[in-house]
């Protein structure tokens, strides 16, 4: 397989849709679907202005809030200009550090350490030097030899970003290669998928989680979870995940953190308001017939959004009345958010990419990587116990969302612990001591951090010398904890 040219197939399919000014009108308008056979994001949307030379593109009305939901990567040429106004290159070093605290609990040694994850996902090429430096064990038995060299971005993406969450968690990598979307190749992959889960199920090398980007469908996801949950291994998919959480869209910028966007172009408005008028004559004799109330009350609310939708009159008023329908609905429901977006992977043949847009797909190995946290915490904890834990000490942030807390997940288990310590000596004291002892690092890497950053605060406004900055100051211009510039030399501060 040459990477390069796959590379190149894309860079050509998403030409075909860039345009040749990209403002902010374009960025709330693209359609996230629709791309190339019927994939699930469009090429437009997923693969952007990766590998393209958009030097002489105006964007001179994109706002930098907007310019951080486009996709790019290392080999995006970018003029003068738009690096001074954007700061790609910045951007993409970011994207590396999942945030939410994430980057405390590794320095506290909470790292997934001892916890061993299966994921089940398409081949990759494991000769890439960016994927170089992340352990893993990889196994392509199921994989047809034509296709054992092909380079996904899937495979590689998810043992990416899993990584960044658990980096010291034991992966095992099983490929499975989705060559079309049939329903006959469906039943294919899911047989081999639950082939792999049948092994795990069996194995004697405790694997403790199962990440999965994919269905296998509700009712053998169930059955699954069942038989997986009596082996205390964590079954993460699409359906287990959409239970209990759903993706959020980060703002790679300043990490402000929302439900996603529903986005509506023209066709898809033509679309919406011709459903509209055709369904709500019928909805409204449905309604007349229904004697239960619960149910009417619920035919009244869609009766209600119809008639909305109806009296809406362009594609970005009709994608802000369905996004706030959504983000409503999504309170109601009570699921946990999970930042999703401006974050930076390894890309197809090489390089780097920042990807702007939230994706299920992304989501799942990041729950995995907080799951691996959690068992390095208790390795005896079930998914349903870890998303009660989620529920107790999510974020309730400005917009009312609930937003996973990573750093209250692992101080809650260690509470649980010390509670079944007292309860379950036998079982439960060593492994509360071993928690105890993560969560009084982390206590200690929150101290050393707000000195150094009263240091900073102390310092700023004052004239001082070299020789009286710390040494950990020294070692670079910018201070990895505050994000704060240090000037030496009778510089001020």
């Amino acid at each position: 397989m040459n990477y390069k040219n796959e590379y190149n197939s894309y860079i050509n399919e998403s030409k075909k849709f860039i345009p040749v000014i990209i403002d902010n009108n374009y960025i709330i308008n693209r359609s996230p679907t629709g791309g190339k056979d019927g994939d699930s994001h469009s090429i437009e949307y997923s693969f952007g202005i990766c590998g393209l030379d958009v030097s002489k593109t105006d964007m001179s009305n994109l706002t930098v809030e907007n310019f951080a939901k486009l996709s790019f990567d290392t080999n995006t040429i970018f003029s003068e200009e738009q690096l001074k106004k954007f700061h790609p290159i910045e951007l993409l070093e970011k994207g590396k550090i999942f945030g939410l605290g994430i980057e405390k609990l590794h320095k506290a040694g909470i790292t997934g350490e001892g916890v061993q994850i299966a994921i089940i996902d398409e081949p990759f090429d494991i000769d890439t030097p960016e994927m170089k430096n992340i352990e893993y064990a990889y196994e392509d038995s199921r994989i047809p030899d034509q296709y054992k060299k092909v380079d996904n971005m899937h495979g590689r993406t998810v043992t990416s970003l899993l990584h960044s969450i658990s980096p010291k968690a034991t992966i095992n990598f099983h490929a499975v290669q989705v060559i079309e979307q049939t329903e006959e190749s469906t039943k294919e992959i899911n047989s081999k998928r639950k082939e792999i889960l049948d092994e795990c199920l069996k194995s004697d090398e405790n694997v403790s989680v199962i990440s999965m980007s994919a269905s296998i469908g509700e009712e053998e996801t169930s059955k699954y979870d069942e038989m997986l949950d009596s082996k205390k291994i964590c079954f993460v998919n699409s359906d287990s995940l959409h239970k209990y959480f759903t993706y959020a869209e980060r703002d790679g910028l300043n990490d402000k953190i929302k439900a996603k966007r529903v986005s509506v172009n023209k066709e898809k408005f033509e679309k919406y308001k011709k459903t509209s008028l055709e369904m709500l004559p019928e909805m409204k004799l449905e309604y007349e017939k229904i004697k239960d109330k619960n149910s009417k009350n619920k035919l009244q609310k869609l009766i209600n959004t119809v008639t909305a939708c109806l009296n809406i009159k362009t594609p970005v008023e009709m994608s802000d009345f369905l996004t706030e329908q959504k983000d409503e609905e999504l309170k109601r429901q009570g699921k946990i958010l999970i930042p999703n977006g401006g974050e930076t992977y390894p890309q197809i043949g090489g390089g780097y990419k920042y990807n702007g847009v939230p994706s299920m797909s992304w989501t799942i190995p990041q729950l995995s990587g907080m799951l691996a946290l959690a068992k390095q915490m208790d390795k005896n904890i079930s998914y349903y116990e870890f998303v009660e834990v989620s529920k107790i000490t999510a974020i309730i942030n400005e917009e009312g969302f609930l937003i996973i807390n990573p750093e209250g997940i692992v101080r809650k288990i260690n509470q649980i612990n010390k509670q079944k310590a007292c309860e379950n000596p036998q079982i439960y004291t060593e492994i509360y001591e071993k928690s105890n002892k993560l969560i009084s690092n982390l206590d200690r890497v929150k101290d050393e951090e707000n000195k150094d950053n009263k240091f900073i605060s102390e310092l700023k406004g004052k004239v001082v010398n070299k020789e009286d900055v710390p040494k950990q100051f020294i070692q670079s211009e910018e201070n990895e904890l505050s994000k704060e510039k240090i000037k030496y030399d009778q510089q001020e501060i």
